[in-house]
């Protein structure tokens, strides 16, 4: 029975025990995918360099950030992450991995951030008034040559002013009547007023012609 006892002690010494590490569970999969989704992302544009930067909030020690384009990996130490030289008009992916045990370098979430087209001409000066215009704004894809843009802001321009000028009325025979009333009122008024006047005199004068025959 020692003989045994001392052969199983000896299997076990010999034999290696393996650890197994306890696999990363549907539920921890989507806690991890929760944190992730909660991290804030803020789009800073820098007029200078004309490419956007973006700032991670949120982003805990359980997970980890791999810029696909830059081929770069972020970790976070309790503050944002900064990453700059996003070109407008373009499209960037961004993979989070976990770093929680048991769930170590899992893919739990992926988020694709598209930054909108950037307008340069928009602050030059033949944009003055024409803000509300597609050419002119801020935010747009305007691909045309800078003479190209001199040419279609001075159409606009003129289109404006056509939208201003005063629309002038044809006048009629009665119109020109009450200018001339209105203009020398002062004159036609006594005159129409003698008239009046004389006019009920007349009538006042048959009247009275009348009863006596």
């Amino acid at each position: 029975m020692k003989k045994y006892g001392k052969l199983l002690i000896l299997v076990l010494f010999l034999v290696p025990i393996t650890v197994l590490a306890e696999d990363c569970s549907p539920k921890d999969r989507v806690n991890l995918s929760k944190i992730a989704q909660n991290v804030a992302v803020a789009k800073v544009f820098d007029e200078n360099t004309a490419t956007f930067k973006l700032v991670f909030s949120n982003v805990t020690s359980e997970i980890y950030l791999y810029d696909v384009t830059g081929r770069n990996y972020h970790y976070s130490s309790n503050a944002d992450i900064s990453l700059k030289g996003y070109y407008p008009g373009s499209k960037y992916k961004f993979i989070f991995y976990s770093n929680a045990y048991g769930c170590e370098e899992e893919v739990i979430y992926t988020k694709y951030i598209t930054f909108p087209n950037y307008n340069a001409l928009y602050k030059d000066e033949s944009c003055r008034g024409l803000e509300d215009y597609k050419i002119c704004k801020k935010w747009a894809n305007v691909d045309i040559s800078y003479d190209d843009f001199k040419k279609e802001t001075q159409k606009l321009k003129e289109k404006e002013e056509e939208k201003i000028e005063p629309v002038q009325n044809i006048k009629g025979y009665f119109d020109y009547i009450i200018d001339f009333v209105m203009k020398y009122d002062y004159i036609l008024l006594p005159i129409f007023i003698a008239i009046f006047i004389g006019l009920e005199y007349v009538m006042w004068y048959k009247n009275k012609k009348e009863q006596f025959f």
